[in-house]
């Protein structure tokens, strides 16, 4: 087994500045490695700039009213063997509209991704909470629970370029999907 180390790095991703440490472990002779571990820290993360401009429903540009939540093109099953984990944080993140701060630590495998816990800044406010995502036949299977405090409806609808007269004040509670 051999393990790989690049500790206190420095680097760019997509235009996307990072610092922190990647870890290769090579288990067998068969693969690469293994095992892949990534801590990144951002100043400011740009998602569009790593995996492309999020589509807004059916394929359609922002603004065209199919949906104000973009689509995040993730494959399960893709990894070959390959467990990716990460850690990631950003100061400012963004992905179609700008959010605040960023956090997320995940596990990715052959068969299912799952986020040990995220928090995201919104809105003036917070979303929190974790899931899984595995493969069922040809679909996938998402499991996500999450908790919103204190995000400002008013704003919420501005940056998903929606009219704010259709409701106002603050969102508070807790969301579980089951797909």
């Amino acid at each position: 087994r051999l393990r790989w180390e690049l500790r206190e790095s420095a680097g760019s991703i997509g235009d996307n500045s990072f610092t922190g440490s990647v870890t290769f472990v090579e288990a067998s002779t068969k693969r690469i490695w293994d095992d892949l571990a990534v801590h990144a820290v951002f100043r400011s993360l740009d998602l569009g700039r790593l995996v492309g401009e999020p589509e807004w429903g059916n394929g359609r540009s922002k603004g065209d009213g199919d949906s104000v939540i973009p689509a995040l093109p993730i494959t399960i099953g893709g990894t070959q063997g390959l467990t990716v984990r990460l850690n990631l944080q950003a100061d400012e993140f963004r992905y179609g509209f700008p959010l605040g701060g960023l956090k997320i630590l995940a596990l990715i495998s052959h068969e299912r991704i799952e986020v040990e816990n995220f928090a995201i800044h919104v809105a003036g406010g917070s979303m929190s909470g974790s899931g899984t995502a595995r493969e069922v036949g040809a679909g996938a299977r998402i499991d996500v629970q999450s908790a919103l405090q204190g995000i400002d409806l008013g704003t919420a609808l501005a940056m998903a370029g929606l009219s704010t007269s259709m409701i106002d004040g603050k969102l508070a509670g807790g969301i579980d999907l089951i797909a």
